[in-house]
């Protein structure tokens, strides 16, 4: 389970995911293992580590908005594709997050 992780989070590059927003993205992690946590092994948290993985989480948003690709006009089919290469990317990248939070929930 983490190996296809990992491919998939590789994968993402080849969706013009630039380097720096990928390591941002990938600390969202928190987020999704605190959800595993709560709903698979009905973990409760206190509301400081709440908030705490809240902030880093609207962090990493406001991260993914400034890196998203200014959207182009609709005669440019090129800057088009690559919009939407981008958003794949990102949705790649997310599912990746979510492998490598169930994979952690098995170890």
């Amino acid at each position: 389970m983490s190996w296809f992780a990992a491919v998939l989070s590789s994968w993402a590059y080849m969706y013009k995911v630039s380097v720096p927003f990928h390591m941002v993205f990938k600390s969202s992690i928190l987020l999704v293992n605190m959800m595993i946590g709560a709903i698979v092994l009905r973990k409760r948290y206190s509301f400081g580590q709440i908030g705490s993985v809240v902030m880093v989480s609207i962090g990493v948003m406001i991260s993914t908005f400034a890196a998203l690709p200014a959207k182009p006009a609709d005669d440019n089919v090129e800057g088009q594709i690559d919009f939407w290469q981008w958003i794949l990317g990102v949705a790649i990248l997310a599912l990746s997050l979510v492998f490598t939070g169930y994979a952690r929930l098995l170890l």
